[in-house]
């Protein structure tokens, strides 16, 4: 019975086990209970602004989860109805009745007004707890490598332009794109309807040589769905747009004839299907549109590079609006787990990491994982007979604060069974906190309960987003990121027995380089879960 407790309940106490006030309990407000028939896992989503000046209105983002397996997604509160909470957080939850993991895929799509609609595809598993984050583009103040034009025409009485129009955008390194519209083309909404009188069009370019642009592809570089084919494959992009227009009332969708994008290809692009070597003219990219139903990409043929004044360009025909792309494509391995060897002076721990091709130094992707020498990294969806590279950074990207401190060697993630990093910069100079948290049951005190949970917690530095300190598992958990004699402000979401109890957050002084506290549950707080 002790043993199956111990499995079976998810006592998040988190942090306020280690309080200093008499009851360690106080203000937590949740209550136990034990659910036998649960099999809860969870994926923490958190959204920030690409551009770290601007700020997010968090609630007011709009959420659907679409995809393969996204009937077995749900929100905290057991149902399908999604929501992004003041911090900044989305918690879904896996529920199954396997005992066996269970592979899932599905898409997280973010409607926010000001911000470009995007999305990000995410493979988990029934038995075990992941933490992804979706970055925003602010349109009115987008990052390096993302830029954006806004024009506004009219349209007659049957929705069709009056005379020519056209419109680019520029900004990054000379990259871009232009959009034009010829004279007489019809603007229709999705039901083929006629959109009339002043129309708003925007163009957003994203640049394949900027990581920051390439952090808000929709959907991300990996994992990706393709409409004709089977499985998930990886891009590898000469470049992304986004095309939008509207009048007051209605949403252009599709057109009486296509328009005509023309986007600028990078020198530093390389070819794929040619060894690698520049991008020239005469090349052939194939072009691809989101299909935003579906959570895939469909492909729209094939694009001709050409030469033009010394510049390098392709030409896109566009008949309906949505992201399109200049992307080469690889299959996918579906996992991957290697073994990791650090120096002696690398400190484990949840840190930022960026993954590139190596042959290209295009970024692929990029997230928060746990590193520390000896241990096991897992890859999901990465491509196949591609050599990668893996750059770990210290502090928080958000916060302008990140450090390059270690690099891995070049590696094929679908054969490697191992790989060693060198150290590029020290790591945190601060000393390594251990937690070893518990608590019992006041009238038995061999029932004893061992928290787990996302940890994310905010500096005294100011930065104003919740950054990730990383995943408490069965009450034990250590870090670099924090400083004995300083208080942090700390968030936690709080799940017992399979059920979602509500989110904390709260402050607290780092006391001691080694914390280890077993409480005892009070009386009012134990019901249901205390025999």
């Amino acid at each position: 019975m002790i043993l199956r407790l111990a499995k079976k309940i998810v006592f998040l106490l988190v942090l306020c086990l280690i309080g200093s006030c008499n009851d360690p309990l106080e203000g937590l407000q949740l209550q136990l209970a034990i659910d036998d028939d649960s099999n809860i896992s969870t994926i923490t989503v958190q959204f920030v602004d690409t551009n770290s000046s601007t700020e997010i209105p968090f609630e007011d983002i709009s959420i659907s989860v679409s995809g393969p397996n996204a009937t077995s997604i749900l929100s905290q509160n057991l149902n399908r109805r999604f929501s992004v909470n003041e911090f900044g957080f989305l918690t879904l939850v896996v529920k199954s009745q396997s005992e066996v993991p269970i592979q899932l895929d599905f898409t997280v799509t973010a409607k926010l007004s000001n911000y470009l609609t995007t999305s990000r595809n995410i493979t988990t598993t029934n038995a075990e707890a992941q933490y992804v984050y979706i970055n925003m583009v602010n349109l009115s103040s987008p990052p390096e490598g993302i830029s954006v034009q806004e024009i506004n025409f009219n349209t007659d009485s049957q929705g069709a332009t009056t005379q020519e129009m056209s419109f680019q955008t520029y900004s990054y390194d000379q990259e871009g794109a232009s959009v034009t519209i010829p004279n007489g083309t019809i603007m229709k909404d999705a039901k083929g309807r006629p959109v009339t009188g002043n129309v708003t069009a925007q163009l957003v370019y994203f640049s394949p040589n900027s990581p920051q642009a390439l952090e808000a592809f929709p959907g991300g570089l990996d994992n990706i769905s393709l409409r004709e084919e089977e499985g998930y494959f990886v891009f590898e992009t000469a470049g992304l747009v986004a095309i939008n227009m509207h009048s007051e009332t209605k949403e252009v969708k599709t057109f009486s004839e296509p328009i005509k994008v023309e986007i600028s290809i990078s020198s530093a692009t390389s070819n794929p299907e040619n060894n690698y070597e520049p991008v020239k003219a005469g090349d052939i990219i194939p072009v691809w549109s989101l299909n935003e139903g579906a959570s895939s990409w469909d492909s729209e043929g094939n694009a001709l590079v050409y030469e033009q004044s010394g510049e390098l360009y392709a030409t896109l025909s566009v008949s309906h609006l949505s992201y399109w792309n200049l992307d080469w494509w690889f299959s996918s391995c579906n996992t991957s787990s290697i073994n990791m060897s650090f120096d002696s002076n690398f400190k484990s721990g949840y840190y930022y990491t960026r993954i590139y091709n190596s042959q290209t130094g295009q970024y692929l992707s990029s997230g928060y994982k746990y590193f520390a020498d000896q241990e096991m990294i897992y890859m999901y969806r990465v491509p196949q007979n591609t050599s990668l590279e893996i750059k770990i950074f210290d502090g928080y990207y958000w916060c302008n604060n990140t450090k390059e401190i270690a690099t891995s060697e070049s590696f094929d993630a679908c054969q490697a069974q191992s790989i060693s990093f060198t150290a590029t910069g020290d790591t945190s100079p601060l000393e390594e906190i251990s937690f070893d948290l518990s608590a019992t049951c006041p009238n038995n005190p061999d029932v004893v309960f061992y928290p787990s949970a996302y940890i994310y917690y905010k500096d005294p530095s100011g930065c104003r987003y919740w950054q990730y300190l990383g995943y408490m598992k069965g009450g034990v958990f250590s870090t670099n990121k924090l400083k004995v004699g300083t208080e942090y402000q700390f968030y936690t979401s709080v799940w017992v027995g399979g059920r979602w109890m509500g989110y904390e957050d709260f402050n607290y002084t780092i006391s001691d380089n080694e914390i280890t506290k077993r409480v005892e549950i009070p009386n009012d707080k134990a019901a249901g879960a205390c025999f």
